[in-house]
């Protein structure tokens, strides 16, 4: 029901369904997930993706994990294919109860006859904290490489930080 104003020529009607099913293994998770999208106003799509993550836990003070995933969507009124496939890895170490080193980095793959992209990046931080202050410096380096236009972009962030809990 319009209450004020014209009406639309055309009313919009989207209407999406998504299905996930996880398996969790304490080592490792298992991911399958399938989305269906139709829209009358904007692209319908039908995607789905697996992913697996493994998770390496050496002790307190050493720990990792690794992603990889692999996924298709098919645009129905555009008839494109995308395929987007990557990874991710990452790890924490804590020589000492207060100094924490972290690593991270991700590399994802995109292909399509509208798409065709190249993305990655990785992060580095150090963190130390003393009773009820901590200081952490961190550094983002991150990678865009647009195939089909020829754009490229190199985005890096160096931060610095200190805080105070207040209780």
């Amino acid at each position: 029901t319009i209450l004020a104003g014209p009406p639309p020529d055309r009313l919009s009607d989207s209407r999406i369904h998504l299905a996930t099913a996880r398996l969790d293994q304490g080592w490792g998770e298992s991911t399958i997930s399938y989305e269906d999208a139709v829209n009358t106003s904007d692209i319908s799509y039908t995607r789905w993706e697996a992913s697996q993550w493994f998770r390496l836990r050496y002790s307190n003070w050493l720990q990792g994990n690794l992603r990889g995933y692999y996924g298709e969507t098919s645009y129905r009124s555009v008839n494109d294919l995308k395929k987007t496939y990557g990874g991710s890895t990452g790890g924490y170490w804590s020589p000492m109860p207060w100094l924490k080193f972290t690593l991270e980095g991700y590399l994802e793959r995109t292909s399509g006859r509208l798409q065709r992209s190249i993305n990655g990046g990785g992060k580095l931080d150090l963190e130390a904290s003393y009773r009820l202050w901590s200081a952490r410096i961190g550094y983002k380096y991150t990678d865009q490489n647009d195939q089909i236009s020829d754009y490229k972009r190199s985005n890096h962030i160096l931060q610095f930080q200190i805080s105070r809990t207040v209780w």
